[in-house]
């Protein structure tokens, strides 16, 4: 598979739109009833099912763009699950990412520690997959996503812990000492429009792995 090219986002003149306003405030995330981490693994996709891996962790399920953002469009790659031929199923994803859970670890993560994000473009049926990391403090997915078909709506997904979704932007001001963005409570479904991230807080390292999913549905 092609690399995948880091775009800076807050680049002069490159402006993200998120039609939802901003919460009010931020409250601590709230961790659902204790179960193993593999059941908030790829809700609503089977065993069977294939999915394919990107450079930075990401299972794409369906047919995603990806890539560099706002700069050279010609950059951008395809990748579509059912027909890379390093697809594999869901059953030896969920394999994957028990063997990957790390130690417990007191490291914290300093705020803004992200300052650029890859670009994933979900057509219709697509979902991106995966977990977030399991350091304390503040964690971000390093990736963007966007509807590229079917409506300018993403469905956000939260599992075993609560989350934040907005812009680059309003990550980076949350990293930066303020909150901003969206709450998505934990284990459960919201629909978000825009161009977005997900980002989220863990008080301590000692607590299981935290999943989501985003899916153009």
């Amino acid at each position: 598979m092609k690399k995948i090219l880091l775009v800076i986002l807050l680049s002069p003149g490159l402006f993200l739109s998120n039609t939802l306003t901003e919460a009010a405030e931020y409250k601590e995330p709230t961790k659902v009833a204790q179960r193993p981490t593999e059941d908030f693994f790829f809700p609503g996709l089977k065993d069977t099912d294939k999915v394919v891996r990107l450079e930075n962790g990401t299972f794409i399920y369906g047919e995603a763009t990806v890539g560099e953002f706002g700069l050279r469009k010609n950059l951008l790659t395809i990748v579509n699950s059912e027909t890379d031929p390093n697809s594999i199923t869901v059953e030896t994803a969920k394999k994957i990412l028990e063997t990957e859970k790390p130690e417990d670890s007191n490291k914290i993560s300093p705020r803004g520690i992200t300052s650029s994000f890859n670009y994933v473009g979900l057509r219709h049926g697509g979902h991106a997959e995966g977990h977030f990391s399991r350091s304390a403090g503040w964690n971000s997915l390093n990736t963007v996503y966007q509807s590229t078909a079917n409506g300018p709506y993403l469905r956000y997904y939260s599992g075993y812990d609560s989350a934040m979704v907005g812009t680059a932007q309003q990550a980076l001001r949350t990293f930066s000492g303020g909150y901003a963005g969206n709450f998505l409570s934990a284990n459960s479904y919201q629909y978000f429009s825009g161009i977005n991230t997900m980002y989220t807080y863990y008080g301590s390292a000692n607590v299981q792995w935290q999943a989501y999913q985003i899916i153009n549905i």
